[in-house]
């Protein structure tokens, strides 16, 4: 069975995004917290300020989405962790992806490890980030 990654730009995007996405959540919940006081709530008749707040938190989109992005990365770093040499692997992807200080070339002459290896650990990194999110599409070739 094949495969292709639907929106390969848009998984490259939560990946590098990651290490900000934490402090994205919670200024959207910062947002929604402190709104003006003038602002009508959409939920039905919650009895206290407080419920308000915390419905609008569970139902708002964006932090919906922030943290399913946030999960799908996560998910990604702990099937890393089942790899021999799992070190290795989240180092390539830290260098590349996380801090941003490498290129593929460049982290395959800083570790000292074959391009195919490299290239390996990004596609099943991908492929692992992807598929939590929904992204992936299998279909069957005759």
């Amino acid at each position: 069975m094949n495969y292709k990654i639907i929106g390969r730009y848009d998984v490259t995007r939560v990946i590098k995004e990651y290490p900000k996405k934490q402090a994205m959540i919670n200024a959207a919940i910062s947002d929604v917290i402190y709104k003006s006081k003038g602002e009508v709530c959409r939920s039905p008749s919650p009895s206290s300020p407080t419920q308000s707040k915390a419905m609008q938190i569970y139902s708002d989109k964006y932090i919906q989405r922030l943290e399913q992005e946030l999960e799908a990365v996560d998910f990604a770093i702990q099937e890393l962790r089942k790899l021999h040499d799992w070190e290795t692997a989240y180092t390539v992807i830290d260098m590349l992806y996380f801090r941003q200080t490498h290129t593929v070339d460049g982290v395959v002459q800083a570790l000292n490890i074959s391009q195919r290896k490299t290239e390996k650990i990004i596609k099943a990194f991908r492929e692992n980030v992807a598929t939590k999110l929904g992204r992936v599409q299998y279909f069957v070739t005759k």
